[in-house]
């Protein structure tokens, strides 16, 4: 959901909030590649979510980055787990919805 037009698995605005929910969310790990991530759909480039406001299993919230218009796919990448420990490889969970950049 975009926090500011409270759209739900559609629009997002740069420079924003928005708010992912779902299992094993929580970004967590030592593995470089390990955060939140939207891939611009015309050219593959990633950008990294830097900003996370709220980080748990059941939610995040992340700013997103300034990116020009276009459709983007959400990835996650942690090596969260239940346990106190990491898990040794990444999991990878793409959101299921194209997000537009209007």
């Amino acid at each position: 959901m975009d926090s500011l037009s409270e759209n739900e698995d559609s629009i997002i605005t740069p420079k924003n909030v928005i708010i992912v929910k779902g299992n094993r969310l929580k970004v967590a790990g030592e593995d470089a590649s390990v955060g939140v991530y939207l891939i611009n759909q015309s050219d593959d480039t990633r950008h990294k979510c830097d900003q996370i406001i709220s980080n748990d299993p059941k939610q995040l919230m992340v700013m997103v980055p300034a990116l020009s218009a276009g459709n983007y796919e959400l990835e996650i990448i942690t090596q969260y787990s239940s346990g106190h420990n990491f898990k040794k490889t990444v999991s990878k969970t793409q959101f299921e919805h194209i997000l537009i950049v209007e």
